[in-house]
């Protein structure tokens, strides 16, 4: 096996790690009223919060409604790890073009459907928080009429 195919390997490998730790970083929760620094203040203000930040009596028409950098960083970061998956299974296609041994083969073969199956769980999961987000908007837009 040359250096050159065992480095795109675990090049590829790596994006791979990163991509699931991005996803897996997605799922952390970012609203600051579950954060414990705040635990004093909330336990001072502990009627209903908004969720966007602002002051607990002032209760606006997106009340229901995360504020957008609190709303969305599950998708952002799928998205990102996406990029990076797709990016690891094109350097594995470009690294099958160029090496031919038997080894290299079956190695880059197996990363590449690893980063595969990882881009279409990534997709799959992106597109279920999109749906999610978007079946929240029209409940809360019911709720108001």
């Amino acid at each position: 096996m040359t250096f050159e195919a065992a480095f795109m390997i675990g090049y590829a490998n790596v994006l791979l790690l990163i991509a699931l730790g991005l996803h897996r970083l997605g799922r952390v929760n970012t609203s600051p009223w579950s954060s414990r620094a705040l635990a004093g203040h909330q336990r001072r203000h502990s009627d209903d919060a908004p969720h966007d930040g602002s002051p607990p009596g002032d209760m606006g028409p997106d009340h229901d409604l995360p504020a957008w950098p609190h709303g969305e960083p599950r998708r952002l970061h799928t998205g990102i790890a996406m990029i990076a998956a797709t990016a690891a299974m094109v350097l594995v296609v470009a690294a099958m073009v160029r090496h031919h041994a038997t080894a290299e083969v079956l190695l880059l073969t197996a990363t590449g459907v690893a980063a595969g199956a990882l881009v279409a769980r990534l997709g799959n999961a992106l597109r279920t928080a999109e749906s999610l987000a978007i079946h929240a908007r029209q409940r809360v837009r019911r709720q108001r009429h």
